[in-house]
């Protein structure tokens, strides 16, 4: 047996994903979908087909300069900008970017309601955006993925719908066959020789075979749902070691098993990201909101060949590792992969759709009625079909141990009532909190739905 054949190698079952769109090809998160529906990296293209591509995704030019003015309070009226949406609609027009984008908002920090005028303010900062080679729009300066006015809809329909899963999210799991298929493979590999490394690896793939994607609580082909998929995509392979960490002081779990016991090196984990605020803030009248934190982390548990999530185990020191150090470095993680910010931003309006839901559901004076944007025939969002399957592919380190470990699922689960659940708010100092509604007062005229509040433009 040779020296190689007396460490452990480490390996990883690693996830490829594909989609398509009934229309034009289409990019998020470093990925686009070819006209075959194949999803591929935006890196493998020529700077000529980088143009063509964002010449298709291109939504008409900016009807207004104001609106590219960097500010760190701009407004947006969701009453308006739905009667805006719904005139454009009923008279045949696309919506323009800004409708599209919402101004320019990078990120929703309050969430203010104005019962007399049954709307629903958000604010937050603001500014001109471009489009990344890799799909993504983005500020001009800082870089910050924008707000998308279908992922709003997307969580308002799941907010005020009946509900189909007790949470929005998504999974990528092997099948039982897979798994059985695989178990039997890793039974008959025998020794392992530097020579049979790349086939054992290429086998291994292979045995696993296809695995499943599913969605949980929206719609299937809904950007949203790209979303969840793009980022636990990316998640894995950063996670893994597949991809270079784009954060120096992160390490993957197979660098970190490679150097761990034996024991960690046998366990299989799965990661995926989770919503969870660091504070709700509220006043003592529900009338004004805050969002405190990124809103997103990471979490681990250990899973067993086919065992389901709910049974899954403590996970060990590197699987925890991981997941505490991908959460701290996450906003550098998300400045360097786009697609990230773009599930943060997701997660911020879907939980700003559990609070619009919460005040419906309380009968409460002048809630605001989303009619338009919850009707499928009227109010129709950009399709995706996110496939049911996606491919395995591996990837190995060298270890001091003596056994193998594989990564076998993952996925993102967004909770917005449980993230403004009674036990995650906290009332703040109403002083502090009414001021901030008071800067943000409606324009006099009714047509205005965006605006910057006085002194907060740069």
């Amino acid at each position: 047996m040779s020296r190689v054949s007396r460490v452990c190698i480490a390996i990883a079952i690693v996830l490829s994903v594909w989609t398509q769109t009934p229309a034009n090809a289409q990019a998020i998160g470093g990925v686009y979908i070819d006209p075959q529906g194949v999803l591929r990296q935006t890196a493998s293209l020529s700077q000529n087909e980088r143009l063509e591509l964002l010449r298709k995704e291109a939504v008409g030019a900016i009807s207004s300069l104001d609106v590219g003015r960097p500010s760190d309070l701009r407004c947006v009226s969701l009453k308006r900008l739905q009667q805006t949406a719904a005139e454009l609609s009923r008279t045949g027009k696309l919506w323009p970017a800004e409708v599209r984008y919402m101004a320019g908002l990078q990120s929703v920090n309050h969430v203010f309601f104005f019962p007399d005028e049954g709307d629903v303010v958000l604010s937050g900062r603001a500014e001109a955006w471009t489009q990344l080679p890799s799909g993504e729009v983005v500020g001009r300066t800082g870089g910050r993925p924008v707000l998308h006015l279908d992922d709003l809809i997307v969580g308002l329909r799941y907010a005020l719908s009946r509900k189909t899963a007790p949470f929005i999210g998504c999974s990528i799991e092997p099948t039982a066959k897979g798994m059985q298929n695989y178990v039997t493979y890793m039974n008959n590999v025998g020794a392992i020789d530097r020579r049979r490394v790349q086939q054992i690896f290429t086998g291994m793939a292979q045995a696993m075979g296809m695995q499943a994607i599913r969605l949980y609580g929206i719609d299937s082909g809904s950007r949203f749902a790209l979303t969840m998929v793009a980022a636990d995509y990316r998640l894995k392979r950063i996670s893994l070691g597949h991809d270079p960490s784009p954060v120096k002081k992160f390490v993957n779990y197979l660098d970190l098993a490679a150097r761990g016991s034996v024991q960690a090196a046998q366990k299989q984990h799965r990661w995926w990201f989770v919503a969870e605020f660091d504070e709700v803030l509220h006043s003592a009248d529900e009338l004004a909101w805050e969002l405190k934190g990124q809103g997103i982390k990471v979490v681990t548990a250990r899973n067993l060949p086919g065992t389901p999530a709910a049974q899954a185990e403590k996970p060990t020191k590197s699987a925890r590792q991981v997941a505490d150090t991908f959460t701290r470095y996450f906003p550098d993680m998300a400045e360097r992969v786009p697609v990230f910010a773009e599930l943060q931003n997701a997660i911020g309006l879907a939980v700003v759709a559990e609070l619009i839901a919460e005040r419906r559901r309380r009968r409460a004076d002048g809630a605001w009625q989303p009619d338009f944007f919850l009707d499928r025939d009227r109010c129709r969002i950009t399709q995706y079909v996110v496939p049911a399957e996606v491919p395995s592919i591996s990837d190995y380190r060298y270890s001091r141990g003596r056994g193998w470990i594989t990564s076998v699922s993952g996925g993102v689960e967004i909770s917005p009532a449980r993230v403004v659940g009674r036990e995650f708010r906290t009332q703040s100092d109403d002083r502090v909190m009414q001021q901030s509604r008071s800067r943000v007062q409606l324009p006099a005229d009714d047509e205005t739905w965006w605006w910057d509040s006085v002194g907060n433009q740069q």
